[in-house]
């Protein structure tokens, strides 16, 4: 990275709901001097699956068996790699 914008970068922005499948949120396209702006909504906590090793462990940890709300973002440019 050489900490210059990188122009006409693609950056997709996705979330995920209770039944696991990513929802693409949108696909933005950065401006000649690589900024991008969206407006989204506050993504919902989803449950991870508590059975097998990962249950044990959480019951041995006593954590419960939700991830945060968050979003992913996933930026691609030509010429540089993913």
């Amino acid at each position: 990275m050489s900490g210059r914008p990188t122009t006409r970068a693609s950056t997709t922005c996705s979330s995920r709901t209770c039944s696991r499948a990513p929802t693409v949120a949108g696909l933005f396209t950065a401006d000649s001097d690589g900024r991008f702006w969206f407006r989204t909504v506050l993504p919902s906590f989803y449950p991870i699956p508590t059975d097998g090793p990962v249950g044990e462990l959480l019951i041995a940890t006593g954590r419960h068996a939700f991830r945060p709300a968050h979003i992913h973002f996933i930026v691609e440019a030509p010429g540089t790699a993913r």
